[in-house]
């Protein structure tokens, strides 16, 4: 369907604006004659609220004109409305060229709201020309998006946010960054963790460190549990929804409901993940242990694997923490449950090493192998003793990806018999274990 929010939008921007209304006289209650007497003259020298009050007053016409096509209904067919429109634009003296001719005279003077209806009004005629007449359709979203760029070279921090989308849907990373750090240092930070993450991707450290901590300075506890707790960014709209509703900042630079917004784009376990590493490594920021395990925990509790089996390790080895085999088992065991080929092996190495429990590592080993982790290959290798040609590491590589990663890898594995023929002196890998942690 064919809707008339463009038009009503920019009805609306003449009454906010305050032109809408003149001499306490609405512009639909000016004969043209009157209107033609009193303002174009104006206009014609310079006068730019009479520029605008024109464009309006055109507009308005179109729209009342525009809306006589079906008064009782907020909608119109859309291959009509398309039809409507292109007419109007062909007719050199339609209103909605009028309109067109002297928002355009405001907007190359930098009139923001111009623009801004300049920008809305191409836009819906690129759409509507671009089933009939592609080239011509790219002409005016061309128009659209040379307004949309004046209006964040003029400052506006939404239309900043704007064009840097469309840049990153492109995969303009650079550009959109570009145009998301001008937004940013005015205040505007619905995408500064995509600032912050790209210079972090570039090891730009000092600087992503920079962007990540105005977040980290308005993280209260309630607000970190609640993201540690998102199951999916549904939620994360649904908390920011009654954010809104509630209309409070809580007293931080940035609104509660803005933050919520700014991890829809992102998940926040990652942003908790890369917080623990620039603390960890000193990368931006003093090295700080007891703050690594702290975010890495966050990451980790929201669903980061690897954060979850980088905790185990530092328990293993006592990194910022006391050394705890116990503890480190219990993240390990953690991640590897869920997928993590480094987790798997760690926690191989862990049965190995601290209760000599061989079925156990080697049921773990066999897991991170089928991944394609190369320590686990290099474990398994150490056990087996292979057929002609499977008598060193790459050997066993070709025996994963030939047999445990063909339709015979699960039976291999769940039947509890690893490598069957192929293990040396028998081992197998303990049922009763398997079962426990399926």
């Amino acid at each position: 369907m064919f809707d008339y929010f463009f038009l009503s939008l920019i009805k609306s921007r003449l009454i906010y604006t305050g032109l809408f209304v003149i001499d306490k006289k609405n512009c639909e209650d000016y004969t043209e004659e009157e209107f033609c007497k009193r303002y174009i003259p104006l206009a014609e020298q310079g006068n730019q609220e009479a520029e605008l009050f024109i464009a309006y007053y055109y507009f308005q016409k179109f729209y009342l004109d525009f809306s006589q096509e079906d008064p009782e209904k907020e909608t119109l067919d859309a291959e009509a409305g398309k039809r409507r429109l292109i007419s109007e634009i062909e007719c050199d003296s339609s209103f909605l060229n009028e309109s067109i001719k002297w928002f355009e005279v405001a907007g190359k003077k930098g009139d923001i709201e111009a623009l801004k209806c300049l920008e809305e009004i191409y836009s819906k005629l690129g759409e509507s020309y671009n089933e009939i007449n592609k080239n011509e359709g790219e002409d005016f979203i061309t128009k659209s998006d040379n307004c949309m760029k004046r209006i964040a070279e003029l400052g506006n921090s939404e239309y900043q946010i704007r064009i840097g989308d469309s840049y990153y849907d492109r995969d303009e990373t650079d550009n959109a960054v570009e145009w998301y750090e001008k937004a940013a240092i005015q205040g505007e930070y619905r995408r500064i963790l995509r600032v912050a993450d790209f210079y972090f991707e570039k090891e730009d450290y000092k600087t992503a460190f920079k962007w990540y901590k105005v977040i980290l300075d308005c993280l209260d506890n309630d607000t970190i549990n609640l993201l540690v707790s998102y199951s999916n960014y549904s939620d994360v709209r649904n908390s920011i929804s009654q954010e809104n509703q509630k209309k409070e900042n809580s007293g931080t630079e940035i609104p509660k409901s803005v933050l919520l917004e700014i991890f829809t784009l992102d998940s926040p376990s990652k942003f908790f993940k890369r917080i623990g590493i620039l603390f960890s490594n000193g990368f931006g920021t003093d090295p700080d242990l007891e703050e690594a395990i702290k975010w890495l925990k966050y990451a980790a509790e929201a669903g980061d694997m690897e954060s979850c089996n980088s905790i185990g390790i530092r328990y293993y080895i006592g990194s910022g923490v006391d050394v705890d085999e116990t503890e480190a088992a219990k993240w390990f065991q953690k991640a590897a449950k869920a997928g993590c080929p480094e987790a798997q092996f760690n926690l191989g190495t862990y049965y190995e090493e601290m209760e000599d429990n061989t079925p156990k590592a080697l049921f773990w080993y066999l897991r991170a192998a089928v991944q394609g982790n190369r320590e686990a290959l290099k474990a398994l290798a150490y056990y087996t003793e292979f057929e002609d040609g499977m008598n060193d590491e790459i050997g066993l590589a070709k025996f994963l990806e030939e047999k445990m990663l063909s339709k015979r890898a699960l039976p291999l594995i769940s039947g509890g018999i690893i490598f069957n023929s192929c293990v040396h002196g028998g081992l197998y890998s303990d049922p009763k274990y398997e079962k426990q942690i399926q």
